[in-house]
């Protein structure tokens, strides 16, 4: 049966609990009373629970002259429960006091798009050069699998296409004139990416 409810922020980056409320003297939370930590990682909840043997302590305060419980608990365990979390909600029910971590509606949507984002885009570059454009793509998250270069500008049409197999070594590359090219012949990915041809 909850007792009581109410919504707090995490302090220290989630790493430390702090409670002083009368209203722990009720659930059993007593100064010198002993009680142990319960933390789940992927539910991002911290429990305290009433226990003769445990290894925590509730100690006390005064407040307007009167004593009031105080349950002061860090560790890493505990940031570990409410990494992320805006919030949380403490609840407390006979011998218990549940801490929920809260997260940001924005959070939770970016992190569940990244646990089904299984594989990366795949891409294409025209135009590569020396491959710079690239491996702006490939730390966007892109995976490059083919790349077109031909400049024969330089005087030698393999100049640039030589430096991107340097730079991307496991890149299929094209080295020759755009319109030889058969869009057959070029792997099936997700994005085309057209740079800015050499002038």
């Amino acid at each position: 049966m909850i007792i009581h409810q109410f919504l707090g922020k995490t302090t220290y980056n989630g790493e430390r609990i702090y409670i002083d409320k009368a209203i722990l003297n009720e659930v059993g939370f007593v100064p010198g009373a002993k009680y142990r930590t319960i933390t789940d990682q992927e539910k991002n909840i911290v429990e305290f629970e009433i226990d003769l043997k445990g290894p925590n302590k509730v100690s006390k305060k005064l407040r307007n002259q009167n004593p009031v419980p105080v349950i002061d608990k860090t560790g890493h365990d505990i940031r570990a429960a409410l990494k992320d979390c805006a919030q949380i909600k403490v609840t407390f029910v006979q011998e218990r006091v549940i801490i929920e971590g809260i997260k940001l509606t924005a959070d939770v949507l970016y992190e569940t798009d990244k646990m089904n984002q299984t594989e990366a885009l795949t891409t294409i570059s025209f135009c590569a050069g020396s491959g710079i454009s690239s491996q702006c793509l490939v730390e966007s998250g892109f995976k490059e699998i083919a790349a077109v270069e031909w400049n024969p500008k330089e005087g030698k049409e393999h100049k640039f296409s030589d430096i991107y197999m340097k730079n991307h070594s496991d890149t299929i590359m094209y080295n020759l004139p755009m319109q030889m090219l058969e869009a057959d012949h070029l792997p099936k990915v997700d994005l085309w990416v057209a740079t800015l041809d050499c002038v």
